[in-house]
């Protein structure tokens, strides 16, 4: 019985401390559960989006990026090709002018380094990669979950508190749920805008041009070797469209990055580059001085200013930026640029008003339901009645305290299934107290009726609530958000229900019994009215 009542005192301790434990400046108080039980998006109000990946655009960026690299990987080990070009439709790589004297060694270098990803054909002077079953999965998926990992990277920089942020199992879409966010336009904008930054040289011998038509026409109607337009919108608002080369340096090179001031004292993003940027940057501006350098960001350039000098792994991206706008592309450089475009299906934000009326509604309603409950059992279960609701009472703390405990997030179904555990709990009992009522009608000690009835109600009770937490853990699994939440509460409630009517329950059976050695009956109505105990 000591060891009984120790685990019972040591569950409602913990309870009640994660319940009521103070916040970060170290004051007890009653209201403390106001802050540490946390409501969902439903309840406290927010924003709710859902947002879906491209992945059509994620390989698109995947094989631009794999031409460049194996480039790169080429020049860098002297064997050279005329260029390199992809091809979304078809998912190659093309390796154009491959002349006989280097056939061999391109063929040799490329099975080494690249078989897994590509595989490898030879058609006439060009030698064709094209991308594997196996790698374009793995490009997908991959480009999901970086997606959710930066999205929640970019809204834990702007201070958000328990964001939820979710893959949905087997698609590619996700869930965004942001509870007390209310800036939506500022959170759709760290959210949808992939923050892709790069640095590309400008195709030599070229010059801008007010529109892309014109661009195309400078160069015959043919794009330069190696060449791809893009878009620059000047101070003043000016359209100009210029030819760069492929990607030079990405945000994967960026070793720090920082809010700072440029020459003028206006707001810029201060760069430093990690030391493979740096010796890229250094041996590059080298060999292109008086060549324009463009920093582009999401597809469009925001700066391209001349090489004067060879460079270094330090830079100042300046541009006609507000203080908010340069903080938020702090926020989208430190966190990465997404792997694909991002569309929002879904964007909804929700008023704290519905929130208060929805907690004062279940308030309400787990009350009245709580009222009904007990009245009905300590009328027609007497004294065992008693007991039902005294580890009833417990298996509400308990919940509340695991709740609080674990960081649940407490949503509008989860109070339902707070509700539905009240049930759960009392029908435990139930249970168990109309098996013991079987055995005193036979006649059987009330010492042994207690025994027998909650070792013979057991294997029903554990029956019951695996097969419903089975079922919870299937939901919280699957389910999102609300779902999630009714889920979480469930799972909860059955392990506070099952510790409060099997363990709980008995205890105070126990104990009521041992102050009467020699009882002959319990007051569990209507046994105690027309029977009694046989000798």
């Amino acid at each position: 019985m000591k060891f009984r009542w120790a685990i019972i005192g040591l569950a409602l301790l913990y309870s009640v401390y994660m319940l009521l434990a103070p916040p970060e400046d170290g004051s007890w108080s009653l209201d403390n559960y106001k802050e540490n039980i946390k409501l969902g998006l439903d309840l406290r109000g927010g924003i709710f989006m859902q947002l879906q990946v491209d992945l059509e655009d994620a390989l698109d960026q995947f094989l631009e990026e794999q031409a460049g690299i194996i480039r790169g990987s080429l020049d860098g080990q002297d064997v050279k090709s005329t260029g390199s070009s992809y091809d979304f439709d078809s998912q190659t790589v093309t390796l154009a002018g491959v002349t006989s004297e280097t056939e061999d060694n391109i063929l040799k270098f490329v099975r080494d380094r690249y078989q897994d990803l590509w595989s490898i054909d030879k058609r006439g002077a060009d030698i064709v990669l094209r991308l594997r079953d196996t790698a374009r999965k793995s490009v997908e998926q991959d480009a999901i979950n970086q997606t959710v990992y930066k999205i929640q990277n970019r809204i834990d920089e702007l201070g958000v508190t328990e964001p939820v942020i979710n893959r949905t199992l087997g698609s590619n879409r996700i869930v965004v749920e942001l509870a007390g966010a209310d800036d939506s336009r500022r959170v759709y904008k760290i959210v949808q805008e992939p923050g892709q930054l790069e640095w590309r040289l400008k195709v030599k011998g070229t010059s801008s041009a007010p529109t892309e038509q014109a661009l195309l026409a400078q160069s015959g109607g043919q794009p330069p070797p190696g060449g791809k337009a893009f878009r620059q919108v000047d101070t003043m608002g000016n359209t100009s469209f210029m030819w760069l080369q492929d990607v030079m340096l990405t945000a994967r090179n960026i070793a720090n990055v920082n809010v700072t001031r440029d020459s003028s004292g206006l707001p810029a993003v201060g760069v430093v580059l990690n030391r493979e940027g740096g010796e890229i940057m250094n041996r590059e501006s080298k060999n292109n001085i008086d060549n324009q350098l463009a920093i582009v960001l999401d597809g469009e350039v925001i700066s391209a200013p001349a090489i004067r000098t060879q460079l270094a792994e330090r830079f100042v991206i300046e541009g006609n930026f507000t203080q908010q706008e340069v903080s938020d592309l702090v926020v989208k450089i430190k966190s990465g640029s997404l792997p694909a475009k991002v569309e929002i299906l879904e964007n909804r934000k929700i008023g704290p008003t519905l929130g208060r009326d929805a907690i004062k509604s279940g308030f309400t309603a787990t009350v009245i339901g709580l009222i009904i409950v007990v009245i009905f059992i300590l009328i027609y279960y007497r004294t065992a009645g008693f007991f039902a609701f005294i580890a009833l009472v417990m298996n509400l703390v308990l919940i509340m305290g695991m709740l609080s405990g674990i960081g649940a997030v407490l949503t509008l179904p989860g109070i339902a299934g707070f509700i539905l555990t009240i049930g759960m709990a009392v029908d435990a009992n139930v249970l168990v107290f109309e098996r013991i009522r079987e055995e005193l009608r036979t006649g059987t000690m009330p010492k042994n009726a207690v025994d027998i009835g909650y070792k013979s109600a057991f294997v029903t009770i554990m029956d019951a609530n695996i097969t419903t937490f089975l079922a919870a853990f299937v939901l919280w699994l699957m389910g999102q958000g609300p779902i999630k939440g009714f889920a979480t509460i469930l799972m909860i409630g059955i392990v506070c229900s099952i510790f409060t009517a099997v363990f709980c329950s008995r205890t105070f059976f126990l104990a009521y019994i041992q102050r009467d050695a020699s009882m002959k009956t319990l007051s569990i109505w209507p046994v105690w009215r027309s029977n009694t105990v046989k000798t």
